[in-house]
Parts: structure tokens; C-alpha cells; sequence
């Protein structure tokens, strides 16, 4: 059954009345233990107010198939933001690295999460150029941080596995520098590959989780199988980190949530939408790291895929990951001549207008105005909040009852 179908069953709903206002303590690290998770009948169901998502939430922590702020109680938190592209050099995307582009996506196009990407090892990455691409990545983060809104530092690798010392290094400045930072997510494999399997995977994540924590206890998120797509591997088989959330990539004109994960290579796999339930009944948080509207070659013009944006698919995952509360972050902030790229190729990252409708692909304008509208709702206290159960591991799992349905 539906959701709205469990909600009837579970009876506990509450209005969200989460507006921004001023607050006495803008303190970006500020954050205390998440009071209430586990007492119901001590949630109030609202989230604090603030006049940004890091002062109004806190620090960022997965309790089982759910995301918690720190400030927010027993009610889970989503997020929902945007992606800049490769930090790579010479890339279209590595002009977009700046202050101006992250003000404009947190001010204007109302975004609560940047994902900045550190491209590792494709030409101009980290590995053959690392203090540019390293410079870039800081000002970004610098300038999301400034915002008082997330940061997902992103390892954007496909062979993380043959990377090890060099995320080691890596994550270990980053969890330094800022790992005190309630704004600070840590992803640490963006697409591993369909031939990579969970197990590699999770080798690759016990080497790197211990490199932050001793710094940080902020929350990590791991790319799964398949480009980030077979949380289902994950069953079973979790790390046994305590704040780890894990990653599903989709691009909605091909992989559609109805679409088995591994289409015609195996059309008896899983669906989208089942990978996804089966992995929160299991108690698993989902975040949606990256996803596009377009195909999952990016809009790729030589596959005849530039014009691939498809607003029907996407309204329905945006449906879905709004009924799970799956945070999520759209790629991409670029004016490279693909659909997935938000700005037309004329568009000038230094001096463009990023309100400017006209310079935006279809991608683009659905993106901004999606989160435009988002960011409305919750100013006006229309959005609706209803508390869904989130299994633990110690708790064997959501019972019979509460079980989300496909």
C-alpha cells in the first residue's frame, strides 16, 4: 500500500510549522544531543525555527531509515538543495566554484544543501592537479558554510576502491578543517561502478570512516553498486557506523521509479521504488546524493539526449522522495551544452543573472522553481509533516504493522 495508506494506519499526523525567523544564537557549530528521537509522546511536531536550515536543525544524524537535526527532536528533517559539477580543471563546471554561485543558489534559487564535488581521477581532477581543484573545492564549502546551509564534500569518483591513500589524505584535511562544522556532510564514494561489488564497497568505507571520526561524528553517506543505485546489496551487510546514510543516484527520463534498477540487462531486478522501500524497512537511511530530470548520460547532445529533461517522471520521484523524506541534490550548476547542465552555454558564472529563466535549460528552470516553490511552503507553514517510524537495528526493524509498502 501507499503511504498515505500506512499514515491512516499509524494515525500520527502533525502539521509542519517550520518558518525562518531571527533567532539570539547564530552559532554554526552549535549542537546538543537530538532530545526526544525515541520519547513520541514528548514530540511536539514542529521543527525550530531559524533564519537558515543549520541554525533551525543542527547537526545532520541518521536514526535508522530517518534524518534527525540535532535541534529538531523526535521530528526528521529533508533537505533539498543542488550539486555544482566536476571540480576538474579545465572543466565547464570549475568556473562555477565561487562565492557568487553558491549565494545565488542558497539566495535565489532557495537551495539547503550544496554538494561539492572534488573530481579525483578523470583529467583535471585532484590526482593530476590537486591544489587547484583543492582551492576550488574550499571556496566552495567556505561560501556554503558562510550561508549557514549543508555541504556535502563529495569524493566524485567511480573507482574510489583504487584511490584509498589519496581520500585518505584527503578526508582527513577535510574532517580537520571542518569537521566541527554542523554544516559538513562527508560522502565518500559517488558512483561506484555495476562491476564493484557491496562488498569492495564496504571495504573501501572502513578504511576511510576511521580517518574522520577521528575528527568528526558528522553524518557520512556511501555510494552503493550500479552507479549508486543497489541499496539492496546493503542489507544485511551494514557498516557499523552509527551515522552513515547511503546513496541512490537516479535521472529521471530513463530511470524512472517504476523502472527495474538494472533495466533490460535484467528487467527482473528490483524497481527503483522497491530498492529504495525495501532498504528503509530495513532500518537504512536513503539519500539521494545526485539526481538529474534528463537521462542518465547527463543529456549527452551525441546520443541525441540534450532535450531528454522529462518533468512527468520527475514530478513522480519528487513525489515519492517528499512522502520518504529523501533529501536530495540536483545535478548540475553548469553551462556545459548537456540537459542536466542548469544554464545555457552563453551563461557567464562570474557575472550571469542566476534568476535569469531565459539563460536556464528545462532542467534548469524545473530545478529553480522546484525549490522556489519548496522553499514557499515551508515560509507559509503549508508543508506537512507526518512522523513515519524509523526501525534500528537493535530493534529488529519496522514490525508487521508500520511496514512501508511498495
Amino acid at each position: 500500500m501507499y503511504l498515505k495508506k500506512l499514515l491512516a494506519c499509524v494515525g500520527f499526523s502533525l502539521a509542519l510549522a517550520f518558518t525562518f525567523s531571527c533567532s539570539d544564537d547564530n552559532s554554526p557549530n552549535r549542537s546538543g544531543p537530538s532530545e526526544n528521537i525515541d520519547n513520541p509522546a514528548a514530540c511536539s511536531g514542529t521543527l525550530p525555527k531559524g533564519n537558515s536550515p543549520v541554525e533551525a536543525y543542527g547537526k545532520l544524524l541518521a536514526k535508522g531509515n530517518m534524518l534527525f537535526g540535532s535541534k529538531t527532536g523526535c521530528v526528521p528533517v529533508q533537505v533539498r538543495g543542488v550539486s555544482l559539477g566536476w571540480s576538474n580543471t579545465d572543466w565547464e563546471s570549475a568556473p562555477f566554484f565561487n562565492s557568487t554561485t553558491v549565494n545565488a543558489m542558497v539566495n535565489d534559487w532557495k537551495a539547503e544543501i550544496v554538494r561539492v564535488p572534488l573530481g579525483s581521477s578523470e583529467y583535471g581532477g585532484y590526482d593530476s592537479d590537486p591544489a587547484n581543484n583543492k582551492n576550488r573545492v574550499l571556496t566552495a564549502i567556505d561560501a556554503a558554510i558562510a550561508k549557514n546551509v549543508y555541504v556535502v564534500i563529495d569524493w566524485h569518483s567511480h573507482k574510489a576502491e583504487n584511490e584509498v591513500s589519496a581520500a585518505k589524505a584527503f578526508f582527513k584535511e577535510m574532517a580537520e578543517k571542518y569537521g566541527n562544522n554542523d554544516h559538513v556532510i562527508f560522502e565518500i564514494y559517488n558512483e561506484p561502478l555495476d562491476n564493484v561489488s557491496w562488498e569492495t564497497i564496504k571495504k573501501y568505507a572502513e578504511e576511510i570512516i576511521p580517518v574522520i571520526r577521528q575528527y568528526s561524528n558528522n553524518l557520512i553517506l556511501v555510494g552503493t553498486r550500479t552507479w549508486s543505485r543497489r541499496l539492496d546489496d546493503v542489507i544485511g551487510k551494514e557498516l557499523a557506523d552509527n551515522n552513515v546514510g547511503y546513496v541512490l543516484h537516479f535521472y529521471s527520463e530513463n530511470l524512472y521509479l517504476d523502472r527495474p534498477v538494472e533495466g533490460s540487462k535484467d528487467p527482473s531486478s528490483p524497481t527503483f521504488r522497491q530498492v529504495i522501500t525495501q532498504a528503509m524497512n530495513a532500518g537504512l537511511l536513503v539519500f539521494i546524493s545526485e539526481y538529474g530530470t534528463t537521462n542518465s548520460d547527463g543529456g549527452n547532445p551525441a546520443n541525441g539526449n540534450l532535450y531528454s529533461h522529462n518533468a512527468t517522471y520527475t514530478d513522480e520521484w519528487m513525489a515519492f522522495m517528499d512522502e520518504r523524506k529523501l533529501s536530495s541534490c540536483a545535478w548540475h550548476v553548469n553551462n556545459k551544452n548537456e540537459g542536466s547542465a542548469f544554464f545555457v552555454p552563453s551563461f557567464s558564472p562570474a557575472s550571469g543573472d542566476y534568476n535569469n529563466e531565459n539563460a536556464m535549460t528545462a532542467s534548469g528552470k524545473y530545478i529553480y522553481n522546484k525549490l522556489r516553490a519548496y522553499s514557499q511552503k515551508l515560509r507559509r507553514g503549508e508543508s506537512k509533516f507526518s512522523r513515519l517510524p524509523f526501525p534500528t537495528r537493535e530493534s529488529g526493524g519496522i514490525g508487521r504493522r508500520t511496514r512501508l509498502r511498495t
